[in-house]
């Protein structure tokens, strides 16, 4: 009997399970570009149950028989995959980058935004590449940002005003190149619209502090510092201040800041001490006398970062 596109679809409608034995069956034995969308989509059918029921270990056989088959970058099944991966960010055994490393790509659709109660919101792309470069940042290397970075800097054209994607841009060029100044010039406009988010000022720091403008680091981590934060964040933003401290001769500030980062610690089990005993035996931290706090030093640096970002 043969089965065709028309057929398999109207057997997903009752059937599911049926229709991927139908599609596969068909595919494997007679292939065809219908046939092989037909079985596209009974395998999105089935990836999307996986994922529901036990997440990327139970998907990933049906997840790499999609891949295989190589779709067309125009089907829209392309943008309902993406879809169902960007449900999968948060499973620890998602290989992201890996699954994806040929996937990301878009149509015009994707890209446009829905006005609801008179609001646009975020595109079905925008809010795919914004997951996407957050699990980039983690679990990338230089070999992946160099594959990538077309794709990121294309949608950085669509994505300009979006603060999140800019900042983690602007990150791995700081990270995966030596390009510090491009990676001001994408950060640098967020910091105008929103000057008190924290991740923003912190990853400015990491910038000045690669060229070594160690004064321009140290203001800006002030300032990430009267912006509010969380623990997590502040742990490390207090061990890199406490550093950048130490190099310009500011010892007694510098044990301040690792301090408190101690005493921060001691009510977060669950967090990563920065190096701490790296740091703890030095003779330099043994012999500094810490300071009450640096808040008068948050404050007068604050102002310093400010007028470093906001002359431009």
């Amino acid at each position: 009997m043969i089965i065709t596109f028309k057929e398999i679809m109207e057997l997903r409608k009752g059937d599911k399970e049926k229709a991927y034995e139908v599609a596969e069956n068909v595919y494997k034995s007679k292939g065809g570009v219908w046939v092989s969308r037909a079985y596209a989509w009974t395998l999105y059918d089935r990836i999307s149950a996986e994922i529901t029921s036990g997440g990327y270990t139970s998907a990933k056989p049906y997840i790499q028989e999609f891949l295989e088959l190589n779709m067309s970058s125009t089907f829209i099944m392309n943008t309902q995959f993406l879809l169902q991966m960007e449900r999968l960010y948060k499973d620890a055994n998602f290989p992201a980058l890996d699954v994806l490393r040929n996937r990301c790509f878009f149509m015009e659709e994707d890209w446009k935004k829905e006005k609801i109660n008179g609001v646009f919101k975020p595109s079905i792309a925008e809010k795919f590449v914004s997951k996407f470069i957050k699990v980039f940042d983690r679990q990338s290397d230089v070999s992946y940002f160099i594959h990538y970075r077309p794709f990121l800097e294309s949608a950085h054209k669509r994505m300009k005003d979006n603060i999140m994607f800019c900042n983690y841009l602007g990150k791995l060029l700081n990270k995966y190149t030596k390009q510090y100044d491009k990676a001001l010039q994408l950060m640098t406009p967020m910091v105008n619209e929103n000057s008190d988010f924290f991740m923003v000022w912190e990853e400015l720091a990491e910038v000045y502090h690669n060229k070594k403008h160690y004064k321009e680091s140290l203001a800006c981590y002030c300032k990430a510092l009267t912006c509010t934060s969380d623990d997590k964040h502040l742990l490390r933003i207090k061990f890199r201040l406490g550093m950048v401290l130490h190099k310009m001769g500011m010892d007694s500030e510098a044990k301040t800041e690792i301090l408190e980062m101690v005493d921060i610690l001691g009510t977060q089990n669950n967090f990563a001490c920065p190096n701490w005993n790296s740091v703890k035996d030095m003779k330099w931290f043994l012999n500094a006398i810490p300071k009450s706090d640096n808040k008068a030093l948050y404050q007068k640096q604050k102002k310093v970062a400010e007028k470093l970002v906001f002359q431009k």
